[in-house]
């Protein structure tokens, strides 16, 4: 994925670069921790680099093509409590029952909604993968 020449401005960049680093820990997580089913899920991301459009498709989203759900949802954002309040209309109307995760990219901070609908803020553990989606993104940032 590069999309450097069309990044515009640094919020712009940011978010871009916070999107890829995300999106390919996923895949990553994907393939090594359901070899068995990978073939049943799809990763998708949005396209759209301009966060001021709201937009009612995630950042990175994983779908399970069999049954159509989506199991694990990743919104990246600026502003943390607008987009909380984002995903949880949507989720209502859509009836989406899987893990949902905002993450705030400037002050680096994870946010959860469970399939439950509980919430949960400074928490990335992602029962799905069963694993800490932090860690797993922290590994593909360069130092």
């Amino acid at each position: 994925m590069n999309f450097d020449s069309e990044i515009s401005s640094p919020t712009a960049a940011s978010l871009h670069n916070q999107m890829e680093v995300i999106f390919a820990a996923i895949l990553l997580l994907l393939c090594n921790k359901k070899k068995k089913y990978w073939n049943y899920y799809t990763v998708y991301t949005e396209e759209a680099l301009i966060e001021q459009k709201t937009s009612k498709i995630s950042d990175v989203c994983v779908k399970n093509d069999r049954t159509g759900d989506a199991v694990v949802i990743i919104e990246i954002t600026r502003d943390l409590e607008s987009d909380v309040e984002k995903v949880k209309y949507y989720r209502d109307i859509y009836d989406i029952k899987g893990e949902i995760f905002i993450y705030e990219y400037v002050e680096k901070v994870w946010y959860k909604i469970d399939e439950k609908g509980d919430e949960k803020k400074d928490d990335s553990w992602c029962e799905f993968f069963e694993c800490d989606l932090e860690e797993e993104s922290n590994k593909f940032i360069k130092k």
